[in-house]
């Protein structure tokens, strides 16, 4: 069965289409938060606000969450490091999680874990299966495609 001109997800190109539009939606929510962080607020506001949260050592910890995000979030959707970038994404995302979200419930609305859930589980996808063909790691020949596809399991 096809549906809008994509195979069902048994080719190698399906699989990474997927991954590139996972990363790219990702890694735009990503760098919007860090650029957020950064450039909206501003660092003083940002660290001002990770310590009314409950953050460790809130100076340091928010400089080094601007960068995973912002940065981050970009070597996402260019799919750079994307193994160690999803890595430091799903740290944060459990992070954010445990620190501040959780006693809130589900709903981003009432600053629940909504959102965060489910930017964990992009990351958690993307350093588990890789980051596909579609990204700068392949044209620097760094290892990056989907590991467990359909091609790889029958070889």
């Amino acid at each position: 069965m096809k549906q809008f001109g994509v195979g069902t997800g048994n080719s190698q190109g399906t699989v990474d289409l997927v991954l590139l539009v996972l990363r790219v939606v990702a890694g735009l929510v990503f760098f919007m938060h860090g650029y957020q962080k950064l450039f909206d607020d501003d660092l003083s506001t940002t660290q001002t606000g990770f310590d009314g949260m409950g953050a460790p050592l809130p100076d340091i910890t928010a400089v080094i969450v601007m960068f995973v995000e912002l940065i981050g979030g970009l070597a996402l959707i260019l799919g750079v490091l994307t193994g160690i970038f999803a890595a430091l994404h799903l740290i944060d995302m459990v992070s954010a999680f445990v620190i501040v979200h959780v006693e809130n419930g589900f709903f981003v609305m009432k600053g629940g874990f909504e959102l965060v859930f489910l930017l964990a589980g992009a990351a958690t996808v993307l350093l588990l299966t890789g980051a596909g063909a579609f990204l700068v790691d392949a044209m620097l020949g760094l290892p990056g495609r989907a590991p467990l596809t359909p091609a790889s399991r029958r070889a």
